[in-house]
Formats: structure tokens, C-alpha cells, sequence
């Protein structure tokens, strides 16, 4: 009987240990944070100014510097700059000057996620009479400058390209290669090269990450207090966990067949290496987390092991037919890896699924989402892999094993091949979709928006008409009213007549805003503004003089969502 290899035990119990750890570690949370409403809502209008403005999320989220900033017409900043949260991590507020004069406002927000991505937004408000505000001039302020997320996501394609290589490739040196002492050498500086790209993308994680969550772009590369925000965030803290790990498995790397402690210390390192991704990312949040943090492990860990095999497999199967070495060693070293190959792509399977069923839940997230298809983009790619995998265990490797000088060439480009398409395409591909809205949420947003379609109803009016009203879009902030007079039968009446509107909302304390709708044609009024400001129940009196001595008059309830999610919220004063 084989024996185990002498590191597979270390290997094992650090696995072991890390698996309870987040099972066991595992606390509840919840996905990308949502803004469920805010105070002033978007296009609220004010007789008097108010003295904050206070965002409420479906989360707690941490503030970055500078979370909520209030701009006038101008572009002139207008808050106090004392914007935080209380006891209350799921709100956020900013004060006002008590003398606001009147005018136009926008409000600028961003807030870090539990999950550590950065949201954001903007809306707007009004104090004394929107009329003679031009809404074109109340603009919010540029976002982050183009460029800096495409950098972001390349800083995040060389950090797990670094380190899933030099994690993998630590694994083929201890479990696979045969110790072939010319080969040493170079396989061990592609670990090192392999290192020193994970390091640099974790450093360059941290800058990149002060930039866009704050929004400043590259002014934040010069800011103190921004990039010591970034350092202190969950962000930061991975990264710098993973800086250390890389060099505690540099260092075992090194020492292999020097020093009998040299195996476990780079077991250790790329455990903690592989660790340090579970403390960023949707899955910090995703629901059952011990699960979903078990299978984000062991994923990670398996994809590791694929790649960094086949690198440097690759480099081996090349250096042995370029010093003409015999064909038969290469493919026991295939045979090898093979079989840890196969054990490393089911893993990746069921915690892909694992993962997959957490960020997605439903087949139409999985087809009606863009995380949805870049999801099946990535599977696309890897079974292709897994493909030409199969056909190199099965047809490639027993013809090395007989001598064939052609199926060792075709073997060392096929390798290659799978390397290059895991490398680059399916490593960009999950730099992509750890910054895209999760499926879950980004379907959760669409409902909530499908849900506030516009308001159409007919009520009586009085003994002989009925009206026919129309809200649109039925969404806080400005809407156009549109009133027609019918019959008893539903036909239009022609009547040039006065009408007069009159918007209550009792929840909120306001009463009887009056407004004249302009003629729209006989028996047919309209008139747009941004009187439904606030999200809640309406009542819209319609009163039309139907002629000298006569006025009739009805009262409609109408459910105005909120502008932020397209769901009725109450109002929080």
C-alpha cells in the first residue's frame, strides 16, 4: 500500500481547522445595502427648511469619509461636514444651517456595505416654491472619475491570479512533482513570481479601494485620512492578512527539502492566504454563512490547486523534452496530478453550486441578471478546461507513457492551453462578478421598481359623471396628474370648465396643497410637479365646477412609493 505523503496530514488539519473556524465563527448578515427611503425624500418640497437629512438602509453600513454631502444650485457644499451615524448603523445624517435659504439642494451619498462594497446615490430637494427653481441647474456632483473601477477589477484579477498560483503551485511542489533537483529551482521562482503578484495586487487593493468608495478618484491616493480609512476597512484588513500569509509561504516554500517544518509553515501560509478573501466579498454576507463560507473555502482552494498544477505542470512537462528527458516520467507526473486534478474540480463544483445557489436562487437570476450570465460565462469556461482535461487523461497521457515524442508536444500545449483560459478568462471573470450586484439583490431591486407602476383608477363624481385619474409615475418626487371627466356610461364629457386639485397627506401632517390644472381639451385636465413628495398613501381631492352654480367634488386615496426602491414606505420624521 502507498504511504501518505509526509505533508498531507498537515495539510489536512489545516484545512480541518479553518473549516470549523467558519462554521463555528459564522454570524448572521445580510447582502448589497439598499437606501429604503430618506428624509428629505427625493423632490420633497419645503415651506421651511429642514435642519438634517437622514438616510435609513436595510443594514447597517459603514460610513466613509465624507458619507453625505449637500450641495445648492451653485455647487457651493452646504452641510455642516458632521455626517456619521448614531446608535443606529443602519441610518445615516448630515446637519443643515439653520438659515438655508431657499432654492434647490442635492444630496450626495455613499456608504460601504456589510458585504464591504460601496454603494451610492443622489437626490434632491427643495425649499420655498419649486416654481421658480430651475431643476436643470440642481445637478449632483461628478462620480468616481472613469477608469478607477476597470483598475479596480484588474487589481483584483492580479490578486487572485497571484495568489491562487503561488497557493497551487506550493501544493504541486509538496503532493506532485517527483523532486527532480534541476527543476527546483525553477519552479520555486514561479511560486516566488507567483507571490509577488499577489502581494502587489493586494497592496494596490487598498489605494484603489480609498478612491472609489470614497468617490474621489485619484485625489484619494493623496489623501491621509482616506487611506487610512481604506486600511482600517474590511478591505484593508484582508489584504493586509493576505501580505502575510504570501510571506509565510514564501519562506515554507523556500525551505522545502532544507527543513522538516519548511512543509507545514507553507501549508499554513496558504491556508491563511486563501482565508483572507472570505473577510471581502458577497459571500461575507451571503445566508447560510458557515455554508456558504465552508464552500467559498473550499472553492477557492480546489480553483488554487487546478491552477497552480497545471503552471507548473506545464513548466515541468517543457523543461523534460527540451533536456530530452524520458516521456514515460512526465506522464506518471500527469497521472498525479490527474487524479488530484478530478478531487480539485468536484470540490470546485459543489461549492460552485453552493456559491452560485447563494448569490442566485432562481433561474431567472440566473438568466435575467448580468451577474447571472457573467455566472455562466465562468461555467462555460471551466467546463471547457474540465474538457480538455478528460481528453488528456484519457488519449494523451497513456501514449507519453508508450514514448510518443508527438503526444508529450501536444500534452505540454494542452496544459498550457487550460492554464492560459483559467488564468485569463476565468480568474477576469470572477474579478468581474465580486463587484456586480448579486442576482438576489439586483432582482429584489427590479420587483421593488416594477412594483410602482403609474396610478390609474375611475371614481364618481357626484350623481351623474365619474372621473378617471392618472398618476404617473406614482413614484415620490414629481409626477403628472391627469383628471377626465366621463359620463355614467364612461364616455367623455366635453366641458371647458375650471378644475382645481388639492393634495393631502394626513401620515405626514400636510393638508391641502391647492393646485389649478391646465385645460388638456374638454372634460380633461393636467398638471405636473413634485406635490407627491413623500412616499405614503395620498389623498388627491378633485373638484370641477361643472357649471355656474354647481361644483362637484371627490376625494382619492393614491399609494405613492418611495423614489429609491418603488416601494410605499412610511415616512420617517
Amino acid at each position: 500500500m502507498t504511504k501518505p505523503h509526509p505533508h498531507l496530514r498537515y495539510a489536512w488539519a489545516a484545512l480541518v481547522g479553518v473549516f470549523a473556524a467558519t462554521v463555528f465563527a459564522a454570524a448572521p448578515a445580510h447582502a448589497h445595502a439598499v437606501l429604503l427611503d430618506s428624509d428629505p425624500a427625493d423632490g420633497e418640497v419645503f415651506a421651511e427648511a429642514p435642519t438634517e437629512v437622514v438616510l435609513h438602509f436595510n443594514e447597517p453600513v459603514e460610513p466613509p469619509p465624507e458619507p453625505l454631502r449637500v450641495f445648492d444650485a451653485d455647487g457651493e457644499r452646504v452641510d455642516a461636514d458632521d455626517a456619521g451615524h448614531g446608535s443606529d448603523r443602519s441610518i445615516l445624517r448630515v446637519s443643515l444651517p439653520a438659515d438655508l435659504p431657499d432654492g434647490g439642494y442635492v444630496v450626495a451619498w455613499r456608504a460601504i456595505s456589510a458585504d464591504t462594497h460601496p454603494v451610492s446615490g443622489s437626490f434632491t430637494f427643495v425649499v420655498g416654491d419649486p416654481a421658480v427653481v430651475d431643476q436643470a441647474t440642481i445637478a449632483p456632483p461628478p462620480d468616481t472619475p472613469a477608469g478607477w473601477g476597470a483598475a479596480a477589477a484588474a487589481g483584483r484579477w492580479l490578486t487572485y491570479a497571484g495568489t491562487l498560483l503561488a497557493v497551487g503551485g506550493a501544493v504541486f511542489l509538496l503532493f506532485v512533482h517527483d523532486r527532480a533537483p534541476a527543476e527546483r529551482r525553477p519552479l520555486t521562482r514561479i511560486v516566488g513570481w507567483a507571490v509577488a503578484a499577489g502581494a502587489a495586487g493586494s497592496l494596490v487593493a487598498i489605494p484603489l479601494y480609498a478612491a472609489v468608495s470614497s468617490g474621489a478618484g485619484g485625489q484619494a491616493l493623496l489623501d491621509e485620512q482616506l487611506l487610512a480609512g481604506a486600511v482600517s476597512s474590511a478591505t484593508g484588513a484582508s489584504a493586509l492578512l493576505r501580505l502575510a500569509a504570501l510571506a509565510v509561504l514564501l519562506l515554507g516554500v523556500a525551505g522545502l527539502g532544507i527543513v522538516s517544518w519548511a512543509g507545514p509553515l507553507a501549508v499554513a501560509g496558504g491556508v491563511g492566504a486563501l482565508g483572507s478573501f472570505l473577510f471581502a466579498g458577497h459571500t461575507y454576507t451571503a445566508e447560510p454563512r458557515a455554508l456558504i463560507w465552508a464552500s467559498n473555502l473550499s472553492h477557492t482552494a480546489a480553483a488554487a490547486v487546478w491552477l497552480g498544477g497545471l503552471v507548473l505542470l506545464g513548466l515541468v512537462l517543457h523543461l523534460r523534452r527540451r533536456a530530452g528527458g524520458e516521456a514515460s516520467g512526465g506522464a506518471a507526473m500527469v497521472a498525479r496530478f490527474s487524479t488530484l486534478a478530478a478531487a480539485s474540480v468536484l470540490v470546485v463544483t459543489v461549492g460552485g453550486i453552493a456559491l452560485g445557489w447563494a448569490e442566485i436562487r432562481t433561474l431567472s437570476g440566473l438568466t435575467g441578471t448580468s451577474y447571472g450570465w457573467l455566472l455562466l460565462a465562468k461555467v462555460g469556461l471551466v467546463a471547457a478546461v474540465v474538457a480538455l482535461g478528460g481528453y488528456n487523461r484519457r488519449w494523451l497521457v497513456p501514449a507519453v507513457r508508450q514514448g510518443g515524442q508527438q503526444a508529450w508536444q501536444r500534452l505540454t500545449r494542452t496544459v498550457r492551453v487550460e492554464a492560459a483560459v483559467i488564468l485569463v478568462g476565468v480568474l477576469a471573470l470572477t474579478a468581474v462578478l465580486v463587484n456586480t450586484v448579486p442576482a438576489r439583490t439586483q432582482q429584489a431591486l427590479d420587483e421593488a421598481a416594477a412594483a410602482a407602476e403609474p396610478y390609474q383608477e375611475t371614481h364618481p363624481l357626484g350623481p351623474e359623471y365619474q372621473v378617471e385619474l392618472t398618476v404617473d409615475p406614482a413614484v415620490a418626487g414629481d409626477n403628472q396628474v391627469t383628471v377626465e371627466l366621463l359620463d355614467e356610461a364612461g364616455d367623455p364629457v366635453s366641458l371647458e370648465v375650471p378644475a382645481e386639485l388639492q393634495f393631502s397627506l394626513p401620515e405626514a401632517e400636510i393638508d391641502r396643497i391647492s393646485r389649478e390644472p391646465e385645460p388638456a381639451g374638454p372634460g380633461s385636465w393636467e398638471h405636473s410637479g413634485g406635490e407627491l413628495s413623500i412616499a405614503g398613501d395620498w389623498e388627491i381631492e378633485i373638484r370641477v365646477l361643472v357649471d355656474e352654480f354647481e361644483r362637484i367634488t371627490t376625494v382619492v386615496t393614491v399609494p405613492v412609493a418611495d423614489a429609491g426602491t418603488g416601494v410605499d414606505h412610511d415616512h420617517h420624521p
